[in-house]
């Protein structure tokens, strides 16, 4: 027994618990300011984390700003940039925090202040990376210019479904003392037009998509109505399936012309 005892005295006591990481503005020895540190994430429930990224983000603007010490003042249009775009991805909030909590630490341990600020700089573009920000979320009208090539431009985003209308009504010829014809196209389209393949008639109402990425451009057959849905991020247009266009005229009765109307809606 008292062995035992001897033994259990002799024993080497088990090192001090580390410290707990700091939460909250903090600092250390030899610093001249604090720094920003965030909690534990997934330590939080749901509303927790809601109000804990809302406190993260105002703490660190405050700092970007100049509010909390002198020696850091970022250009205020900067952060109101990131400001946008963190308020609309809000669960970035925890990375961005994480990253800046290191690079505060780093100027405060003699690093370059300006590698901070160019790094905060930076954060619209790669938080935005990828992203398409021109999604097609509203109905917009135009009209047909038969003497201009593709035209109605127009930025969408990956998995749109837009429906593209065109009037029938409204008739036009390609050449003088042509066929007249409307959106439907009539007779076998030019060598030069933009398509040439099947369906693809002489002053049909034709689309173009070109990807964002540079990929390969694709023209479809729109006529009088047409749902398309988006492959990528890039750019819609429309325009005739024709290769001139000087010599195009709409009908004229009296003092009335025709004017194809074009309708892009989204689908829903």
């Amino acid at each position: 027994m008292f062995l035992a005892l001897l033994a259990l005295a002799c024993a080497p006591k088990a090192p001090p618990a580390p410290p707990a990481p700091p939460v909250g503005w903090y600092t250390e020895a030899g610093w001249s300011g604090e720094c920003y540190a965030p909690p534990d994430w997934e330590a939080l429930d749901r509303s927790a984390r809601i109000q804990a990224r809302q406190d993260a983000l105002a703490a660190m603007k405050q700092q970007w700003l100049g509010q909390k010490d002198e020696d850091v003042h970022f250009e205020d249009g900067m952060i109101d940039k990131v400001d946008d775009t963190l308020l609309g991805r809000p669960e970035k909030i925890e990375v961005v925090t994480a990253q800046n909590q290191a690079q505060c630490v780093a100027y405060r341990k003699g690093g370059d202040k300006g590698a901070w600020e160019s790094a905060v700089r930076a954060l619209p573009g790669k938080l935005t990376a990828g992203e398409c920000l021109t999604p097609f979320l509203s109905t917009r009208f135009d009209y047909l210019d038969i003497q201009k090539g593709w035209q109605g431009s127009t930025s969408v985003c990956k998995g749109d479904k837009i429906r593209i209308i065109a009037t029938v009504k409204d008739r036009y010829r390609l050449k003088d003392n042509g066929a007249w014809m409307n959106v439907l196209g009539a007779g076998p389209a030019s060598e030069g037009a933009p398509c040439t393949g099947d369906g693809c008639l002489a002053g049909t109402l034709l689309g173009r998509f070109v990807p964002e990425n540079g990929g390969v451009e694709s023209v479809f057959v729109i006529g009088a109505e047409k749902v398309f849905t988006v492959p990528s991020h890039g750019t819609l247009s429309y325009g005739l399936n024709d290769d001139t266009w000087f010599d195009n005229l709409f009908m004229k009765n009296g003092s009335i012309v025709d004017a194809t109307a074009i309708t892009l809606e989204p689908v829903e």
